[in-house]
């Protein structure tokens, strides 16, 4: 990746996008799109659009990523000045004691989960359930009243930072990786021309809580074809291997009863003509993704799925292998390519 994607993942990662308050990581992606297409603007939901191509071509391709990171919310002021809070979306519990995060208030403020110190923790493995957890700032109740309305959102404060063997770490990779792959194909549709077909960029709210996102966009935009590109569980020790994918070895194509045969065949196909390392996800169900919703919207939506694979997810702590953010990239143009070249993919009928 080169050294401006880079900086541009980065500003990606380290700006906040939660659900209600997504204008700052929402505003880094409009900047980008806005260099390879004048046909950038935002929905009711809140979503990103940007389209490419002829918009009155027959076939509409819709790619989507969420743009939405988890987080907590404020719930009451305890005595002293503590904050009481519950989960947007999927935190567990055992990894906010001791952790520094950050309080989207009136005006932002720090503050520290509490935690018993080791040596008052008789039961060393009895982690504190998240409705006996509070938030300390350091501030009155007074104070912590007048800066902290019932309702802000919390986020974690960590910056990304840049590991070894071209490795990132962050908080909200799940799904900023998603968006650069998106924002990545953008720069790539630059030089191509699709006369044929319109493809469509769906940068989505609110999938960690209900995929309002992909539900109010995917009804407007009413694709033939969406890709839904996310992130998925990669090997780490203590993790059953089985399903799971490798850091480095390309997006994970998704196989599911609810996902497109046709679609889901033709990646590998193209994975495999062009080279592009790919592994499988296979799901006996849903895939708790937007593709679960999109798939439904109005008449039907042919729906394929891409996670790219990451460790640790829904912590501060996430990690993905940079290459794999290109892999998915390359592999959902060429996809396009296929279709525009050849007509692979019939774009009626059933699924």
């Amino acid at each position: 990746m080169v050294e401006l994607e880079r900086e541009l993942f980065f500003n990606l990662l380290n700006n906040f996008g939660v659900l209600g308050s997504e204008e700052d990581v929402l505003n880094v992606a409009k900047k980008e799109l806005e260099k390879y297409t004048n046909k950038v603007y935002r929905d009711k939901s809140n979503n990103l659009i940007a389209e490419f191509f002829n918009p009155k071509a027959t076939k509409h391709v819709v790619l989507d990523a969420h743009l939405d990171q988890v987080s907590l919310i404020v719930t009451h002021i305890c005595k002293g000045g503590f904050i009481k809070f519950s989960s947007c979306g999927g935190i567990d519990s055992r990894i906010l004691p001791g952790k520094l995060l950050k309080i989207l208030g009136a005006k932002e403020i720090f503050g520290i989960v509490s935690n018993v110190p080791p040596h008052l923790n008789a039961e060393k493995d009895d982690y504190l359930k998240k409705e006996d957890l509070v938030i300390d700032t350091g501030l009155s109740e007074e104070k912590v009243k007048g800066l902290v309305p019932i309702g802000s959102l919390i986020v974690f404060s960590e910056k990304a930072q840049e590991l070894l063997n071209n490795r990132i770490v962050s908080k909200a990779i799940d799904n900023r990786a998603g968006v650069m792959t998106l924002l990545h194909c953008a720069k790539m549709f630059s030089e191509k021309d699709f006369k044929d077909l319109k493809v469509s960029i769906l940068l989505s709210t609110g999938e960690e809580i209900n995929a309002l996102g992909a539900k109010t966009g995917s009804f407007i935009l009413e694709p033939d074809i969406a890709i839904v590109v996310d992130t998925s569980f990669a090997k780490q020790p203590k993790v059953d291997e089985i399903n799971k994918g490798e850091l480095g070895k390309g997006p994970m194509i998704g196989i599911s009863p609810c996902l497109c045969k046709e679609i889901y065949n033709e990646l590998i196909s193209v994975a495999k003509k062009e080279k592009i390392p790919y592994q499988f996800e296979v799901m006996p169900q849903k895939t708790g993704t937007n593709a679960d919703h999109i798939l439904s919207s109005k008449g039907g939506v042919k729906i394929g799925l891409l996670s790219v694979p990451i460790r640790y997810m829904h912590t501060m702590s996430e990690v993905l292998d940079l290459k794999d953010i290109e892999h998915t990239s390359n592999l959902l143009v060429h996809f396009i390519e296929r279709m525009f070249d050849q007509d692979a993919l019939s774009v009626k009928g059933s699924s």
